[in-house]
């Protein structure tokens, strides 16, 4: 199976690492997440933070709420987590 928007995907996975191998792990996701925003604004990817999806199933929404920390060029959905107890 081919990925769809290989280029793109790469170009945001790439950043992310960048990031993470810059500053390092442990810090709060508010750091990341900051960081993440100066790098897709200074690669002119465009994105939106805390987008919020609501569900819907036939003609009903459903209560629950799903929250993604980034949305990039429109369709690259994900969340930026800090984990403190990642051993490697």
């Amino acid at each position: 199976m081919e990925l769809y928007k290989k280029e793109e995907y790469y170009k945001i996975i790439g950043l992310c690492m960048e990031v993470h191998n810059v500053l390092g792990g442990g810090l709060l996701e508010s750091v990341y997440k900051e960081a993440l925003e100066i790098e897709f604004t200074n690669h002119k990817i465009p994105f939106r933070r805390e987008k919020e999806f609501i569900y819907r199933l036939q003609r009903l929404y459903l209560k629950q709420k799903v929250l993604c920390r980034f949305c990039c060029l429109r369709q690259h959905y994900f969340r930026s987590e800090s984990n403190k107890n990642v051993s490697g």
